[in-house]
């Protein structure tokens, strides 16, 4: 069980990694004459609010929720997990309504625009680099294996919208960036 679960995590994790590296690479494309970015941006941002927000952020909330009862000394790591998770959910809130800005011509700063993304993409990497040195370890410490089975159970198993043969329509323009730029981003993946 706690294979399932630490897998599903690292994977999602990988996969995440992949479409900030691809917001990166598309936020350097950006200038006044070419915005055509500005699209699969949004769609970007789109996928990493409501996949990791409804499907990924809820596993490891559960996990760590179980943690946090078992070892109350770890409820610091557990109050940053759910303050960061927070704080990317209204970061990309911010950052899609400036991507829709932009893309109908009521904001000129482009500039802003690609800072905000990069901060973005860097606290989203910040997390998932404290998510992967901190939380993940401290729950392979702490939970056993009948909480690990327990986590499973009440973790109601999603497939991820982007990574999976049923992917929603919707990503479809991120899937084929991303896998056009596969070479690229497995790149940049490594040297972050």
């Amino acid at each position: 069980m706690q294979d399932f679960v630490v897998d599903r995590l690292t994977q999602d994790h990988g996969n995440i990694g992949r479409v900030l590296s691809l917001m990166s690479l598309q936020l350097g494309f950006l200038n006044k004459e070419n915005t055509t970015g500005l699209a699969l941006l949004g769609t970007a941002v789109n996928y990493l609010s409501y996949f990791p927000g409804i499907l990924h952020h809820p596993l490891e909330e559960l996990m760590f929720d179980s943690v946090r009862r078992s070892a109350p000394v770890m409820g610091e790591t557990y109050g940053r997990l759910v303050r960061e998770h927070a704080e990317l959910a209204s970061a990309a809130v911010g950052l899609s309504a400036s991507i829709g800005l932009q893309q109908l011509g009521h904001d000129a700063d482009l500039a802003r625009l690609q800072l905000q993304g990069e901060e973005y993409v860097m606290a989203y990497a910040n997390h998932l680099q404290f998510e992967e040195a901190e939380v993940l370890p401290q729950a392979l410490e702490v939970l056993n294996k009948r909480q690990w089975t327990d986590i499973q159970t009440r973790f109601v198993f999603k497939r991820d919208p982007l990574f999976n043969r049923e992917r929603l329509s919707l990503y479809e323009n991120l899937y084929d960036a991303l896998m056009g730029e596969s070479a690229n981003l497995d790149k940049a993946v490594a040297t972050e």
